[in-house]
């Protein structure tokens, strides 16, 4: 399951748990392709939280690399990105991505860091629901 929420005009955030498919995959997509075109010629940065993330379907990786490669001109416009998991795995993918896209800033963050990471891109902190 993929969500967006709502979040400043320069900042996608979106929240994952358990298992992605199509759909999810076709939200994000819409998702980037609003705060792309909101943004106007400023840069846009993106929260990804991924809570308990337990992969993707076939289409969902299709589609997501796919939609990466067919905009790999546009990583001039992404400023930052922060992916926050437990997921050791995930933030060594972050970590690469670092490295292989020089154009955009990427830190992977643990899940109780999330604060750390939000900051980062200059979003307030969560604020705890009781």
């Amino acid at each position: 399951m993929l969500s967006v929420t709502p979040s400043p005009s320069n900042i996608l955030i979106i929240e994952t748990r358990g298992k992605l498919d199509g759909d999810d995959i076709d939200r994000a997509i819409a998702a980037y392709e609003d705060k792309l075109a909101g943004a106007g010629e400023a840069k846009i940065s993106t929260l990804a939280v991924l809570r308990d993330f337990d992969g993707m379907t076939a289409e969902a990786l299709l589609k997501d690399v796919r939609y990466g490669l067919a905009r790999l001109g546009d990583l001039g416009r992404v400023h930052r990105v922060a992916v926050v998991t437990d997921a050791n795995w995930l933030r060594r993918i972050a970590d690469l991505q670092n490295i292989v896209l020089p154009r955009v800033e990427i830190r992977a963050f643990p899940m109780a860091d999330e604060s750390s990471a939000r900051s980062w891109l200059g979003l307030p902190p969560v604020t705890p629901t009781t």
